[in-house]
């Protein structure tokens, strides 16, 4: 009795629980129209060599020499152009090397800047916007300045200190002050901070209440002398980032009974801060020697009037000391942070001995037009300590600082909710944060919801990824792959490959990539041997792509691979020498070659080899078992072309690979066997038993359209 098993259409993919798909697809995609084809190759990622070459910036912007980079600890994107971060430093490359970026920190110098004490350990990178990106590892914060008028990136720290701000500062109710102006008798109160180019904003000074009093009949021409910078008390900032100085005021109160005036004194203590003037200070603090003092004459009673942009970074931070697993949300930037953490951890040395076990989510503050202000974190300052808290020790009248139920591993972002993942648990945030009557706006829908918990299952750093409003992620409770999507519902997408999943175990899972309807699963063995699973989104399938002994690491994806920007000059950019095609994946990924660190770009349709060396492809049936023993008379495998050379493998009642075709370990019989029209694309292996399990293996670019099995039994 004949038995003919047939598949002309492989579109199920790996799956191990359905007889008509496959136990292992390897180095194939699955077409649309149902046939394999060997999947693009793997190249050099347009570095101009295998080794990761860089040289030291012009004069003025990094240190000088040249070299190969060591200690690779991961590449990314910002706005189309490459970076790699090593233990010592941070790199952007170009055509055929990379340069460091150039140190805008002010009080790090070079030599401490490139060292270990703030490189050793993996950023989380968010690009908010086309000019700035955001870096943070729980011990260092900073940002890129990527802005295509400048030569080179600038890294700067993350955040500005509040400038100093007294009653000192202010000179009122003398000969100099009491004519010139226009401002009415009674309370007001100041206060001041810094803006940087793109508007990031330090924290606000303390406000100073000053009286003025009444001169002459109308009491209306008053002024007052405020001595924003000086060499004493006030001294011009070192941090480059520094380009304005902000002044605010408030409106004087209504009239009220003159035996109440501490009441008016109060009152301008809580009354909004308008700003009134704003002063370049880029260019004294680059020589701040020739600028002894900088003052202002406030004279103008009328420009704190009518619509006026309000001081929005009163009882506000810089961004926390161990703020990490940043992520961009609803014109955010949110992140964890440890609770209680010294905020005033400066020292390399204290940063180093920053916990990280974070379990508190952060995020930053809003102005009154709810637009976003990524350089300010509202953590409440106390006045009877008269200093800033640790780390969330308390909270301010915002929740800012929201408890979550687990250690935060991972933070990931749809469009509708943000996921915090601890190792075995998942808390869901709906909203915007925005709380309304808090910020003077009022905005519909406008609540901050994260009282929805998923148990049992929990997300892994660097094992999350986005794609299309749904986010995919790994548990390591389960060593399972899910979906959440749109609307926060959970799918289990790994079954069909879970049990190659368990054989490795969440240890050897590295990371999980998403892009183009594609989400990539890195798998690295102790070996070097490196695996990515791929799952397509829309066809719900799942192949194996065999990159080989590379040990690769720090999976990224440049969205922007096709649509480079112009940095207007030869250092900075695209990142590769290869025009490739549009399509591509552009999916990017340390390895080593013969000891070497290099950056391999996967999948590239313009390449057809790994690094000059055939793909090698195989697809493996899933178990074929009958109750009576049974013989496979023949095997077809339907391929284009005229010929390709073929080896049969199949595994007979549990025992791997019993009978091979051609058999390099036999000396009778051929050493090649080749599929061609001759032979009708047919092996004869004679296998017998009662359990089979087919694989066949080819070599360089094919196409496989059908796979056929006959067996023979009584």
């Amino acid at each position: 009795m004949k038995k003919i098993y047939k598949l002309d259409n492989f579109s199920r993919g790996i799956n191990e629980n359905l007889s008509e798909a496959a136990d292992d697809i390897k180095n194939f995609n699955v077409r649309i129209d149902g046939a394999l084809v060997t999947r693009p190759g793997i190249d050099f990622g347009g570095n101009g060599g295998d080794s990761l070459a860089y040289y030291g910036n012009p004069p003025g912007e990094g240190p000088t020499g040249t070299g190969t980079m060591t200690n690779v600890v991961q590449v990314f994107f910002i706005q189309g152009r490459r970076y790699i971060q090593t233990t010592t430093g941070l790199w952007y490359s170009g055509i055929s090397t990379s340069w460091l970026v150039s140190n805008q920190t002010g009080d790090i110098t070079d030599a401490n800047l490139w060292t270990t004490d703030y490189w050793a350990e993996k950023y989380h990178v968010v690009v908010a916007n086309q000019d700035r990106a955001f870096l943070a590892n729980g011990k260092w914060q900073f940002w890129i300045d990527a802005r295509t008028s400048e030569n080179y990136p600038k890294i700067y720290r993350w955040g500005m200190d509040a400038p100093p701000f007294a009653s000192s500062n202010i000179e009122v109710n003398t000969v100099a002050t009491q004519t010139g102006g226009t401002i009415e008798a009674g309370f007001y109160a100041y206060a001041i901070c810094f803006q940087n180019a793109f508007g990031g904003l330090s924290p606000l000074s303390d406000r100073v209440v000053v009286e003025q009093e009444k001169d002459g009949e109308d009491g209306h021409k008053n002024k007052a002398i405020i001595t924003l910078l000086n060499t004493g008390t006030n001294p011009i900032p070192t941090d480059t980032q520094i380009k304005y100085i902000n002044l605010y005021r408030t409106d004087k109160q209504a009239p009220i009974p003159a035996d109440a005036s501490e009441i008016e004194g109060t009152l301008a203590q809580n009354a909004p801060l308008k700003l009134i003037r704003q002063h370049d200070i880029s260019v004294p603090i680059g020589d701040p020697s020739t600028y002894p003092s900088i003052n202002h004459q406030d004279t103008d009673a009328t420009r704190s009037y009518g619509v006026s942009m309000l001081a929005s970074t009163e009882f506000a931070s810089k961004p926390p000391s161990s703020l990490n697993h940043i992520v961009l949300y609803a014109g955010r930037i949110w992140g964890s942070m440890v609770e209680d953490a010294s905020h005033l951890a400066e020292t390399t040395t204290a940063r180093a001995n920053l916990p990280d076990n974070g379990d508190m989510l952060c995020f930053s503050a809003i102005d009154e037009t709810a637009a976003p202000l990524y350089d300010i974190w509202p953590l409440v300052k106390s006045e009877d300590q008269g200093a800033w808290l640790t780390d969330g020790a308390e909270s301010p009248a915002i929740p800012h600082q929201i408890k979550t139920r687990d250690v935060i591993r991972a933070i990931g972002h749809s469009r509708n909710y943000i996921a915090i993942f601890g190792d075995a648990s998942i808390q869901l945030g709906k909203g915007h944060g925005i709380v309304e009557g808090l910020y003077n706006i009022r905005l519909p829908n406008t609540d901050l919801d994260f009282s929805e918990f998923i148990d049992s299952i929990g997300g892994k750093d660097r094992c999350v990824g986005e794609m299309n409003g749904n986010l995919y992620f790994l548990s390591p409770a389960d060593t399972r792959i899910y979906r959440l999507d749109v609307s926060g519902q959970i799918t289990w997408i790994s079954a069909p490959i879970q049990g190659a999943l368990n054989d490795h175990g969440e240890s050897k899972i590295k990371n999980i990539v998403a892009d183009d309807g594609l989400v990539y699963v890195l798998i690295v063995a102790s070996s070097g041997q490196s695996d990515v699973y791929v799952y397509e989104e829309f066809r719900n399938i799942w192949s194996r792509f065999d990159v080989g002994d590379k040990s690769l690491s720090n999976l990224a994806v440049n969205t922007l691979e096709n649509t480079y920007v112009s940095r207007g000059n030869n250092h900075f950019s695209s990142p590769s020498s290869t025009t490739y095609a549009s399509g591509s994946p552009a999916l990017y990924a340390m390895g080593e070659k013969s000891g070497i660190t290099v950056l391999y770009r996967l999948f590239d349709d313009e390449s057809e080899t790994d690094d000059n060396s055939s793909v090698a492809v195989s697809y493996t049936s899933e178990e074929f078992v009958f109750a009576r023993p049974t013989t496979i008379d023949t095997v077809r495998v339907g391929i284009d072309g005229t010929a390709a050379n073929v080896s049969l493998k199949i595994d007979v009642d549990g025992e791997s690979e019993a009978v091979v075709i051609p058999n390099p370990a036999s000396s009778v019989g051929p050493t090649v066997y080749t599929l061609s029209k001759s032979n009708n694309y047919t092996i004869r292996p004679f296998a017998r038993g009662n359990r089979f399990k087919v694989k066949f293996e080819l070599s360089g670019v094919q196409t496989v359209r059908f796979l056929e099995i006959q067996f023979r039994g009584k």
